[in-house]
This record gives C-alpha cells, structure tokens and sequence, in this order.
C-alpha cells in the first residue's frame, strides 16, 4: 500500500503485513431495521430542505445554486457515513490442523491385572504393548494402567502417529486427592509419570464435557477414550447420555478402546462386619458378617473370626468359624448373614475380621475380609434393683448378682421394706432413699424394676421423667419384670406410670386380671422362642446355637404372663406365650420377652416374673446365663457413658466423600453445655503419615455440636476433643469417648472388576468405532488428516482519518468561498 494513501487512511505501520485481502465495512450500522429507516429519513428530509433552500435564494443563477446544493449533499453524505463509523477490515487466513483429543481412565479399577488367556486379543495386545505371555497371565502380570502406558510411551506407537497430521491432546480423568480437575492435561512425556491408577472414581460422561470445555474454540478431529468402561460414579448414566448429545452436536467423533477382561471373575466378598463398639470382659461378643459370591453358587465356604490388638496386623483366630452354603445362581446378589460368637477374654481394643477361605481359583482376595473395632472392658456393671413386694424373682436376681462383685457392683431399693431396713448392696453401692436426681442415676448401667409400685416422692412421675432420659440419652438398659401385685393397677390407671408405657416395647392390655389368671389357671405352659429370639445374643444361654435350642426346650413353663394388646412397630418378640387362650390384638400370639431400643438405650419387658426357676435346668447355668447375657446387653451401650459423646456415623469411610462429625456434650452435672463452637482434632493413629487436623463444629442446640471435613487422607485416625476459643474445656481423658476411624480408598471401583465394553460401545454411538487396547495401532489410518482454514479478521476505523477531515474540510469551504464570491447571504 502506498506510504502516502497509509497516512491519509491512518493505519498503523505494519497493518498491511501478512494480509491476503481487505474490505471496507461500516461497523457503526444499526442492526435495528426500524433505525435505520429512521436515519434515512432523515437524511433525505436534510437533502429535500438543502435543495429547497438553494432554489428559493434569490435572483441567482439555478446552474450555481443547483451546484451549491450539491456540495452541501455530498457533505451530508460524508457526515453521514461517518456516523455509521466505516472501517476497513484486514484479513488474515491461517491454515490449522484439527486436534485429536486422548482421554485415559486413570481410575482405581485400571490397578486390576487381568488374566488373558491364548486368545487372538491376547496375541494383539502382546504385539501392541510389547507384552509377553507371562506379562499377561502370569503371577506378575501387569495391570491395566501398565498396559495403557506402553501403548501411548511406545516409541513410534499411536501418539507419534496420531501428531504426523493432527496436534495432540492428553488427558488422564478419574478425580481425587491432589487431582488439579477431574479431567486433568498431561504432556505426552509425562505418560509414565502421571498415570498411577489413583482417581477415585470413573464417569465417561463428565471426562468428555471437562476436556472438550478445556478446548473450547478448537477444531476437534476425534476423541479417543481408553478406559475399562467401568462408570462408578453417582449419576454418571445421565452425564454419559449428554456427552453423547455434545459430541453429536459438535459433529465430532467419538472412538473408545476397551482396556481388561470383560468375563467377570468368580469372586468371594466379605462385605461387611457389624459389630457392638464396646463390650465387657468375660461377655460374649456377637458379630454378624455379611458375605456374597459370584460364579460359586451352591458351593461350601468356610467363615472364621480373627483378632488383633488394634493397630497390629498379627491376627490369630478368635475360636469362631461357621460353615456357610452359599445362595443358588439365582439368588447369586444376594447378601448371605453369617453370625459369629465369641467370649470377650482379654481387656483392651482389638480389630477383630471375618475371613472367608479364598477358593483356588479365585483371583481377587483382597475382599474377603472384612473388619470392626470393639473394645473390651473391664469395669464392673453398676445394676440398680428395684422391687414392689420383695418376691422370689427379686431375690433370686440379687443374690446372684451379690455372688459376683467381680462382675458386678448392686444397689437395691424395695420398697415394701420399713425405713430402718437396711437394704442390701455392694461395697459403697448402698442406699438409704431412691435416686431422685440426674447425676444419682448415672452412676448405673442397668435398672431392674421387678413390679414396682407408685411412691409419692420417690417412684413417682419426676423419677419416671429421669429414667426415660437415662435411657433415651444417656445410652441407658432397663428391664421392667411383670409381677401380679402392681403391673396392670400401674400401667393400665393413667396415673404416674404413664412415662413408663412409653418406654416399654409393649402394650399391656386393658382387660383381664393377672392376679386373678394367676389364682384361677394352675396349669403351666411353656415359652415359645421366637426365630429372632434363637440368634439374639440374650437368648444364648448354650455354647452353641443348637444347645442353645435344646435348653430352650427344656425350660419349665410358667402359669401366667402378662397380657398384651400388641407388640410395638419397633420391638423385637423374643418370647411368646402358647397359651391359647391369649391373643394380641392382630391374632399374634402374646409376647412374653420383648426388647426395643429406645433412643440411644435399650429396654427389655419381660412379662412373668417366674425365671427364679429356670435354676433347676443345666445345673443353674442356664439360668445365670440369661441374666447375665440381659446385664451385659442392657448395659453395653453405658459403656459410651462419656460426658463428651463423639460420633462420625461409622468406622469405615471411603477417600472423597464428607467425613460428618457429631459432639454430643454434657457438663459434669450432665446437663448439656452451651457454647457456639466446639472443636474436636483428627490424630492420625499407628503408621499413619501426616500431622493431626482440627475440625470446628457450631451447635445446633444446646450441647449438640456439627460440622463436616473432607475425607482426602486415607489411614487409621483417633478423632478427639479439644479446648477452643470458646473454653470448653471441663473434661478429663476418661470423660471423653474417642472415636477410631478409618479412611480407605473408595471399593466401588473395585466392586465389578470385568471391563464393561457395553457402556464404551455406547458412547462411541457406533459399533466400528470401538475397538480393544490390542488394535488401537489401526486408529491413526480411521482418523483422516484435516485442516481448517482460520481466517482473523482486523478492522481499522477510517471515518476518523486523515482523508475524512481534509475531505470534509475541502466541501466546506468550497461552498462558503463560492457564496462568498457570488454575494449570497
């Protein structure tokens, strides 16, 4: 471009540099039709008047004044187009390459080694990768990620095919701790370096939508996904389905390579192991194991309970093993129980795991066990016995209770005694009035109330009121016996013994007389135990189950029980009556033993009073182990009797998701502690790297305290109280019940280890667009080299150019100098 016309037109030195053509263009155009019409109404009224005015002015000559008005014209046109700011607009054409996009699986579930066999796609991928045969189906072999990174580090492998036409994108997908996003860019030379297995969960839809937003405003020839095909995210079904929309929207194609075996293993799983928290020296601990199969339907399995001190992984067996037939081929899913039982012989805090005998052929063991905490104490029960007339069945249950004060510490209350009776108990356990306030009643773990009767004063409304909180919120047990004295005048008057309906896991009824059934039907009849009463841990009176069962059925019968309307929604029968006389309202036969939990206690009704002579079965012991199996189950949840209750909603969490923490906080009067905060501190127990974290929780009501932390560090953690700003700090260690926790790396990509091709031909949308990791050397020749022509557009305003003014200044004075030399005004 001439230098002079540059000037004039007020373009920069270089514009013109690189430039293939150019085109005027008036960026100050109204796209508004309406205004537009506007302006060129306008302009020709200015015109009209301009010609107008020219032609009415005097006595000159039309040839002169037809000539000013046409210089006048052509300066309106020059504003005019000024206002519409005309520009000239440069461009540029650049010829680009479209971009193939490389998306890998870099999830949990590509660390499963497959075992392949002689096959044509085991020979393909030996040739692919540079594998041997016993790389692939040997003890060693590699896993899925290993064979993913010899494919794309291979030198001459399909990445340096793929860039001879087409720049090159990876990116790894799969999210976790230290991923900087889900789907994270990985340069090619860092392939071996950065694919390690460890995202935490697998969702194709969203590793799609993530890499293609990264590359927004790029031309996209393919994606290639290379992935097992496992989707284990929440809602990823959804988010596959709308990449599937995007990509076909976009026009780009998608080719996925299928990675692993997708003939699922026969596999063993220990899914889970329940287990009470904390338990007593001496008691029995119940486990119930909850184990599935898939591919050995029918056959046998042996499960065994092993032990450790917490933090030790030298287990031994526990003396506990069962024998289980796993379900038929149709029932394949279903999870099996397997109830395991053991004594609780030594103090402390052990890790106790179910096993299942991995079988021969199985290849994934690492999920065949399955683990709890308990811990074993041996502080002594504190058991408080209340009684309305003294009977037999009081007596028995004391005495027993006396003979043990290495079990047991009693306090005993009757209450038809005279004032100067010295009631009987332990070494610093006796009373001389009942407990009437908060802090007297939670110095017991257990109270049993044998037909107690309504004292004005003493068991009355307010010392009802306590019990139900000793239960409800302080993880209290209660047994409450039946006797023909008191129970139904008490529970059936509407008075004070209201609270104690409530609390119980039955309704008595509202007709019939105990006392009058006891007088009047002199023949005995036997209990029946229910099938949930045969696996309840009170209900095991026998070393086995089977003797259990038999002295069960040895039982003297009674000749009366209580009855009752109905069995609570909640409660649990472990004792039926057979009188057939008696029905509950529903035609259910009448309960005679019945246990629910109650808030965060447990509450058993026992509907006779009659167990007094059960001693005569087995030489006592069956007698002495009912009673001592109620102590120990009421009482076990006392064992959390801490003023600073600590609680995460599990023992076992996955790496990813929210760890909730729950104080539960009272003062030493046990009320419940004010304050707006509360903090507690994550210790990181045995070989767990790393320094404790501090977690503030707020209050959501007096003594309540919640808060949340994420769970991205896997290990063993104490989770523990900590003083705060707000000085809460009115506790000792032993007021504090720690909380052990475990954080592992999620098992849901470990759940379904087979490679699920169906979900990969899905998202290719096209069967001859997937193909396995063994043929991913043919992709290069399916993805055509293409180019896109880019062209930029630069526009250079010009209405404020040089030419423009000298223009627009040459018509203005040609029109005033000729006005001025023919004399118009």
């Amino acid at each position: 471009m001439n230098e002079a016309l540059r000037w004039l037109l007020n373009l920069p030195q270089d514009a013109m540099k690189g430039v293939d053509d150019w085109a005027p263009r008036f960026v100050g155009l109204p796209q508004n039709l309406w205004l537009l019409m506007l302006i060129i109404a306008v302009f020709a009224a200015l015109v009209w008047l301009t010609i107008r005015s020219y032609r009415r002015e005097g006595h000159t000559h039309r040839t002169l004044k037809m000539s000013l008005a046409g210089v006048r014209t052509v300066t309106l046109v020059l504003l005019l187009l000024v206002a519409l700011q005309p520009a000239l607009v440069l461009r540029q054409k650049t010829i680009v390459p479209t971009e193939v996009v490389v998306l890998v699986d870099d999830s949990l579930s590509m660390r499963w080694a497959d075992r392949y066999g002689d096959s044509t796609g085991a020979r393909l991928l030996m040739t692919a990768t540079g594998a041997t045969a016993d790389d692939l189906g040997g003890e060693k072999r590699l896993n899925r990620s290993d064979l993913v990174k010899r494919v794309l580090a291979k030198q001459g492998g399909i990445v340096a095919q793929l860039a001879q036409n087409h720049p090159v994108s990876i990116f790894r997908f799969g999210g976790g701790s230290g991923w900087s996003a889900y789907a994270e860019a990985i340069a090619p030379t860092e392939v071996n370096a950065k694919l390690n297995a460890s995202g935490y969960e697998t969702n194709l839809g969203r590793a799609v939508r993530d890499a293609l937003d990264k590359l927004e405003g790029r031309r996209i020839a393919a994606v290639i996904l290379v992935s097992d095909g496992q989707n284990t995210a929440a809602g990823s079904a959804a988010r596959l389905t709308a990449a599937k929309d995007l990509l076909r929207s976009r026009g780009v194609p998608l080719y996925s390579v299928g990675v692993g075996d997708p003939e699922p293993p026969r596999n063993l799983v220990m899914a889970q192991l329940q287990a009470p928290n904390a338990v007593r020296k001496g008691s029995t601990i119940s486990f119930t194991a909850q184990l599935s199969g898939r591919g050995y339907a029918g056959s046998e399995v042996t499960v065994e309970l092993h032990r450790a001190p917490i933090g030790s992984e030298q287990f031994e067996r526990a003396g506990a093993a069962e024998k289980v037939t796993l379900p038929t081929q149709q029932d394949e899913a279903r999870l099996q129980e397997v109830v395991l039982r053991t004594e609780a012989l030594d103090t402390g805090e052990f890790t106790y795991k179910a096993v299942v005998t991995p079988k021969p052929d199985e290849m994934i063991t690492i999920d065949n066990e399955a683990r709890a905490s308990v811990r074993v104490s041996d502080e002594k029960v504190a058991v408080l016995i209340i009684s309305g007339d003294g009977g037999w069945e009081f007596q028995f249950i004391r005495n027993y209770l006396l003979k043990h004060p290495e079990h047991y510490r009693v306090s005993t209350w009757q209450q038809n005694a005279d004032p100067a009776f010295n009631q009987d108990a332990s070494s610093g356990m006796k009373l001389t009035v009942l407990p009437s306030t908060r802090e007297e009643l939670q110095k017991y773990d257990c109270i049993i109330m044998h037909d107690p009767r309504c004292t004005p004063g003493s068991f009355d409304t307010p010392f009802l009121s306590l019990l139900d909180e000793f239960v409800s919120k302080h993880h209290g047990g209660i047994c409450y016996i039946a006797g023909g004295k008191f129970t139904e005048t008490n529970l059936l008057s509407g008075g004070p013994f209201d609270p104690l309906n409530k609390l119980l896991p039955v309704v008595i009824a509202k007709e019939g007389s105990f006392a009058t059934r006891l007088r009047t039907k002199r023949q005995s009849f036997p209990l029946e135990v229910t099938p949930d009463g045969l696996d309840h841990p009170m209900m095991q009176i026998g070393p086995t189950a089977e003797d259990s069962r038999k002295l069960w059925s040895q039982m003297p019968g009674v000749y009366a029980v209580q009855p009752v309307s109905r069995l609570k929604s909640l409660a649990t029968a472990l004792l039926n009556s057979t009188d057939n006389a008696r029905q509950t309202l529903d035609g259910a036969r009448e309960p005679a033993l019945a246990i629910q939990y109650y808030g965060k206690g447990r509450v058993l009704y026992q509907g006779f009073d009659a167990t007094w002579r059960w001693r005569y079965v087995d030489d006592t012991r069956a007698y002495t182990r009912y009673w001592a199996n109620v102590i120990d189950f009421l009482s076990a949840g006392r064992l959390e009797k801490k003023r600073i209750l600590i609680s995460t909603g599990g023992e076992t969490f996955e790496a990813g998701t929210d760890l909730r923490l729950r104080v539960e906080a009272y003062n030493r009067d046990f009320t419940p502690m004010a304050g707006k905060t509360f903090t507690v501190t994550l210790e990181p127990a045995g070989d767990t790297p790393g320094k404790p974290l501090d977690v503030v929780l707020n209050a959501t009501r007096d003594g309540i305290y919640e808060g949340a932390t994420p769970a991205d560090r896997t290990g063993a953690f104490l989770v523990k109280a900590k003083a705060n700003a707000s000085g809460l700090a009115d506790w000792v260690e032993e007021d504090v019940a720690v909380r052990r926790i475990e954080i592992r790396l999620p098992q849901e990509e470990f759940k379904r280890p087979e490679a699920n091709f169906a979900a990969l031909r899905d998202i290719a949308a096209d069967e001859s667009r997937f193909i396995t990791l063994g043929q991913i050397d043919t992709l290069a020749a399916r993805i055509p080299a293409a180019k896109q022509t880019h062209v930029t557009e630069t526009p250079h305003t010009i209405w404020n150019s040089y030419l423009v003014l000298i223009t627009l200044g040459l018509l203005l004075l040609t029109e005033w100098a000729l006005r001025k030399l023919y004399h118009m005004v």
